[in-house]
């Protein structure tokens, strides 16, 4: 039974050798979605927290001049909520 481990297990190894750079993309992939996962799970809780211990609330956050921001500034005059970042390079 242990040899059948062994056996196995150097195979999977052999496998990831022989495809090292698919291995690297599937685990970089993983990484971004668990990452992303965690990210979205805890983002709230992580915002509340440091709300409550240092004190903010909104008006802190409005406080802070956004004028320096050539991105925002493009979106404004283009009237969009949002706008990719393929897009200022474009306009830019």
């Amino acid at each position: 039974m242990e040899n059948r481990l062994k056996l196995f297990l150097g195979q999977i190894v052999s496998l990831t050798y022989r495809y090292s750079s698919l291995c690297c993309f599937f685990v970089v992939i993983v990484s971004i979605i668990v990452a992303d996962v965690l990210f979205h799970s805890v983002y709230v809780d992580w915002v509340n927290w440091l709300n409550i211990k240092f004190g903010l609330d909104i008006k802190a956050h409005e406080a802070v001049d956004l004028g320096f921001a050539p991105d925002l500034t493009i979106c404004r005059s283009l009237n969009e909520v949002a706008c990719p970042a393929p897009i200022h390079l474009i306009l830019l």
